[in-house]
């Protein structure tokens, strides 16, 4: 689930039910966790661009989001977890064992639930209900078998 991604941006507004600032918030967030992916991964160099907005994004845009002052105490600590999350599934994808593996592949989108808290400030906890299974749905919709071709294992088994 990526901000280039088909859809995306219905996606955010669907669940943010119109709320712009909502909406705005979580498209720089996600692409501040893509880009950063990426680097991480060490996936081929972006042009200088994009290195340069991705910076950007995590040190001037996202601070001074409306949306996210405003809800900071709720989504900082989600974003927080998110993060460590997201490098334990790191260190468990290098690891390359099968349980580990299907691990990483659920925690790795943990940031999932800071689009799920969006959705409860918003809408309040009816609609993050209903959000929750379409959030999840899109985060894991590529499912394990393309995930483990994606870290190199070209039979999409361990």
């Amino acid at each position: 689930m990526k901000n280039t991604d088909p859809g995306y941006l219905d996606f955010l507004r669907d669940i943010c039910r119109g709320d712009e600032d909502a909406v705005r918030f979580l498209f720089t967030l996600t692409g501040i966790a893509h880009f950063w992916d990426d680097v991480i991964d060490q996936d081929p160099l972006p042009p200088r661009a994009t290195l340069y907005d991705g910076m950007w994004a995590s040190l001037v845009a996202l601070p001074r989001d409306p949306f996210y002052r405003k809800w900071f105490a709720e989504l900082s600590p989600l974003v927080t977890a998110a993060i460590l999350d997201w490098r334990v599934a790191n260190a468990m994808e290098m690891e390359g064992e099968p349980a580990n593996r299907r691990i990483s592949f659920i925690i790795r989108s943990s940031y999932v639930v800071v689009l799920q808290q969006t959705a409860l400030i918003v809408g309040g906890p009816e609609w993050a209900d209903r959000c929750g299974l379409l959030i999840r749905e899109k985060a894991h919709g590529e499912g394990f078998d393309a995930y483990l071709k994606s870290l190199g294992d070209e039979n999409g088994t361990v």
